[in-house]
């Protein structure tokens, strides 16, 4: 919706508000939309199906592909019964 992407290192502590936030929710992959202001990093939204064109399109790698790897992996660790 007109948004732009820029580089922006992504701290400890900001990695751990969104790993906790998806572990709270029990998933096990989801977009995080995180922003920071002047109260500090502020989460947004959980996604547990987010869009990748534009996270694709700026870091140039195939997101989609490592989330296909990542689930087969998970199920060839945990054969259903």
């Amino acid at each position: 919706l007109g948004g732009v992407c820029n580089h922006a290192p992504l701290p400890t502590s900001e990695q751990e508000i969104c790993l906790a936030a998806v572990q709270r929710l029990g998933l096990d992959y989801a977009g995080v939309d995180l922003i920071r202001s002047l109260r500090g990093s502020l989460i947004l939204e959980v996604n547990p199906c987010p869009g990748l064109e534009g996270i694709e399109k700026y870091s140039r790698k195939n997101i989609a592909k490592e989330v296909v790897l990542y689930a087969e992996s998970f199920f060839r660790s945990h054969p259903q019964r």
